[in-house]
């Protein structure tokens, strides 16, 4: 067996942690030794000295910044070494996705998904979460209708009818009693409304 056959290599996941492997021959050597150092007087929390697994891997930590770090895999007194180039990963993504849920149409999309999971989808819900939560709401100006009116004008227009209808009825009193007026007077005339004939003094 060629003493170079052995061979190590390194792989960055996106979430930055790194998977060291050591083959020989092109098959996985497990208890092989690994030693990781960094580079360029930098640090890496990942340094120190390791032993592969059955698969012939070591799993090391991601990087808190960018680094460069030199691997040394040892196994039947075969020797072999490279150089990782690790980058640190950012949390740029998550800042973008709480940017995104902290605007109202984001949240408003957010509430009619959950309505929509739990079956509970009501445009009326809906509605009321948007008038509840508008960051706008309170610049609103007073003339623009904010929705549906209230039964406080039901009850303005009932009261409306009410005086119209007080008033009708009023009238209908006075006339009753014009009419009770020619009931008396009527001597032979009957003008009270044809209830007047012989009820007067003769």
């Amino acid at each position: 067996m060629a003493a170079d056959a052995l061979a190590v290599s390194g792989d960055q996941a996106t979430d930055g942690t790194v998977t060291v492997t050591v083959t020989e021959n092109g098959s996985a050597v497990a208890n092989a030794s690994v030693t990781v150092e960094a580079l360029n007087n930098s640090t890496y929390a990942g340094s120190g000295d390791y032993v592969t697994d059955e698969n012939g891997t070591v799993g090391l930590v991601a990087p808190e910044q960018n680094v460069s770090v030199s691997v040394t895999a040892s196994a039947n007194n075969s020797t072999a070494s490279t150089t990782l180039d690790l980058v640190a990963p950012t949390n740029e993504t998550e800042e973008n996705d709480t940017e995104e849920l902290d605007t109202f149409g984001a949240r408003v999309s957010a509430f009619v998904a959950s309505l929509q999971e739990d079956g509970n989808m009501s445009g009326q819900t809906v509605a009321a979460f948007v008038v509840d939560n508008n960051p706008g709401a309170d610049q609103r100006p007073d003339h623009v209708d904010a929705g549906p009116k209230d039964d406080d004008d039901d009850s303005d227009g009932a009261d409306a009818n009410g005086e119209n209808d007080g008033q009708a009825n009023g009238n209908n009193g006075n006339g009753g009693g014009n009419n009770g007026n020619g009931g008396g007077n009527g001597g032979g005339n009957g003008n009270g409304g044809g209830n007047g004939n012989g009820n007067g003094p003769p």
